[in-house]
């Protein structure tokens, strides 16, 4: 009767735990996980080979969940079979370390409708001794389309092809996938040598302007910069902070009048005397500033005196502090009305 009753209860138990909790449960048993052994080599563009920091083929290992060294594991003795996919650059989410097989699974990203798979090569690699490595692997399609404008790179063991307790899947950093376009092979081709324009990420001070994003070298905006003596991205930043017009004017506000289509007309011949001009568009703009503006400008700082007070400069002409009657004061804790001061005196 005991033994009756205990079945009874077991039965009761299975049938009131969902699918979701008994997978949770499993996941949370795991000891082993699948990891990729390097970060990947970025920025990551169409139709290029993906590779590790090391410019190497990625390479996937099994480790030990708790020791994070290659487990001696009887489970891995036989060869496994693993799929790398695309994962939404928004999964996990916040600081989420753990998963589940299925959600994993609902986070796999497809090719938009008529476009080929998104990732081809080796997409499905065979571990061996715990390691595998995938020698040639590209994105078809940039990853602009989807919210988060982000991708991962996920492998997981194939469904179905491992009888023991689950092994856990792994992920890349997230990364944009930008489109090849602009972007000169790295390599020089057998038949039609082509020489290497890369963009630089993040680009440095002494970097040629044409490394930031939307200008392309001997592109009409690298000839206005270079006609105004704008030759690296120092020059640029330095302009972008002293004269911030003087490269591109920008409108602040929409049209709301007639009038208003009237004064903008009056100010062509101003628009004229922009470097750029209106030939970049909000868009473009916005773009090459952000790139630029990822720049690591150093530790070197100018001294400016003024009457009232003396102000420090980074290298691109940035004002970082300010000076006055003995006191160091940032610009973050300046009133606005100080700024405004400081502003008219640079």
């Amino acid at each position: 009767m005991a033994r009756l009753i205990e079945d009874d209860n077991i039965a009761s138990l299975l049938r009131s735990t969902t699918p979701m909790q008994i997978e949770a449960a499993a996941a949370a048993s795991s000891s082993l996980k699948l990891t990729f052994n390097k970060q990947l080599s970025l920025p990551i563009f169409t139709g290029s080979k993906i590779e590790d920091i090391e410019s190497k083929p990625l390479q996937i290992v099994v480790l030990d969940v708790h020791s994070g060294e290659v487990p001696l594991s009887p489970s891995l003795s036989s060869p496994l079979k693993v799929q790398v996919v695309v994962l939404d650059g928004d999964f996990p989410s916040g600081d989420q370390e753990d998963w589940s097989g299925a959600e994993f699974q609902n986070n796999i990203v497809k090719q938009r409708t008529g476009k080929r798979p998104l990732l081809t090569g080796d997409v499905n690699v065979t571990l061996r001794d715990g390691t595998a490595s995938i020698s040639d692997l590209s994105f078809t399609d940039n990853s602009s389309w989807i919210r988060s404008r982000h991708f991962r790179i996920g492998a997981r063991v194939v469904p179905g092809s491992h009888n023991a307790p689950r092994i856990k899947e792994a992920i890349t950093e997230p990364f944009m996938v930008k489109d090849h376009r602009g972007e000169r092979d790295s390599q020089w081709r057998l038949t039609n040598a082509t020489p290497v324009y890369r963009k630089h990420y993040p680009p440095a001070l002494g970097d040629e302007v044409w490394r930031l994003e939307r200008i392309g070298k001997d592109g009409a905006f690298h000839k206005k910069l270079s006609a105004d003596n704008i030759n690296t991205v120092q020059d640029f930043l330095k302009l972008l902070a002293v004269d911030p017009h003087r490269l591109r004017g920008v409108r602040t506000r929409p049209y709301s009048s007639y009038r208003d289509v009237l004064c903008t007309l009056t100010e062509a011949s101003a628009l004229m005397d922009q470097i750029l001009g209106v030939g970049m568009s909000d868009r473009m703009w916005e773009g090459t500033v952000a790139h630029a503006k990822t720049c690591e400008v150093g530790d070197k700082r100018y001294v400016h005196r003024a009457p009232q007070c003396s102000l420090v400069f980074n290298a691109v002409c940035e004002v970082v502090e300010i000076i006055t009657d003995n006191t160091t004061l940032t610009l973050q804790r300046l009133s606005k009305p100080q700024r405004v001061s400081t502003a008219l005196q640079q």
